[in-house]
């Protein structure tokens, strides 16, 4: 089951640091690049949003940061806290 609702997006300020095309609905985190991010592939890491677009490199990256979207596991699936 999906589902989605109210969201806080931000769209236009935030680049792909990389091709992200195949990653959307996961998790992106900052870079040491301003305004770039990238795909987080590692528990635990501070996250800026869940990507909602499908973006290449250098292409405008729209994230959801707050509220209800959907999100895609990985293989250990989700923890709370």
């Amino acid at each position: 089951m999906s589902t989605s609702g109210v969201s806080l997006t931000e769209g236009g300020n935030f680049i792909a640091n990389a091709d992200l095309h195949t990653n959307q609905f996961c998790a992106v985190k900052q870079t040491t690049t301003p305004r770039a991010l990238a795909l987080a592939a590692t528990g635990g890491e501070a996250i800026t949003g869940i990507l909602q677009n499908t973006p290449s490199a250098g292409d405008a990256v729209e994230v959801c940061m707050a509220g209800n979207c959907k999100a895609k596991a990985g293989t250990a699936g989700f923890t709370a806290g």
